[in-house]
């Protein structure tokens, strides 16, 4: 009976963002009190006060492309549209146009872009200088039990071909290329997707291009960008 009753509640939330719940299912599947906790959280999470409908979609929007998280991004995009946000402030929102945001927006925008911008920083030099000493005890206490790891080769570079996921397999997979490392192998801050990250060079050029998402603190998604086409982009400071 509860499980129907929860399944309703997920196939409710399913047609009001237009995208998979299959992370509730999940969730519930492997922690009913975690569940609970959560969909009691919900509600706080849509609170905004004073703050304007169309300034508070705009600090989602904010939150959540930090995070790198494409389904996530159109989830909160729908739920803003379905509450009555202007679709010209969303697109602002999520091409950082804020020329195009009124005043109160994108001062909210801003503070929102400058927060996730520290929490990645933070992370991008405890990253770099773990991968800069090999020491794999730094690589895993930067990320989260549940980190994903992404490579794109685009086809004309040497990556990983599926996802590696949890701490373990990540930290290995990094601690094998540092094992090959030439003697001149540096890392080096650079702003990858928008936000801050690092590249890895060597004596042929730069080796690959790091971003990240991140959650509670820590690193939950990694990818990595070695397609020379794409490498061409990275903003070094």
């Amino acid at each position: 009976m509860l499980k129907n009753i929860i399944e309703r509640l997920i196939r409710k939330q399913e047609a009001m963002t237009g995208e998979s719940a299959d992370f509730l299912r999940d969730l519930y599947a492997g922690s009913p009190t975690g569940f609970w906790r959560f969909a009691l959280f919900l509600p706080m999470s849509r609170h905004r006060g004073a703050l304007p409908l169309d300034a508070a979609c705009a600090v989602r929007v904010a939150a959540v492309h930090a995070e790198d998280c494409g389904p996530c991004l159109q989830t909160v995009i729908n739920l803003s549209l379905a509450a009555g946000a202007r679709p010209e402030i969303l697109r602002a929102a999520v091409e950082d146009d804020r020329a195009a945001m009124d005043e109160e927006t994108r001062l909210a925008f801003e503070f929102a872009k400058h927060l996730s911008a520290r929490e990645h920083l933070r992370l991008a030099n405890a990253f770099s200088a773990a991968i800069a000493s090999a020491d794999p005890k730094a690589l895993i206490d930067c990320l989260s039990e549940d980190v994903v790891f992404y490579s794109d080769g685009g086809g004309k570079a040497i990556a990983a071909l599926n996802p590696l996921f949890g701490p373990d397999h990540v930290t290995r997979f990094f601690m094998g290329i540092l094992k090959k490392r030439p003697q001149n192998f540096v890392t080096l801050p650079a702003t990858v997707n928008g936000l801050p990250g690092f590249i890895m060079k060597d004596e042929n050029g730069v080796h690959s291009a790091l971003s990240f998402g991140v959650s509670d603190g820590r690193i939950s998604t990694l990818y990595m960008i070695r397609n020379p086409d794409k490498l061409t982009r990275i903003e070094l400071p």
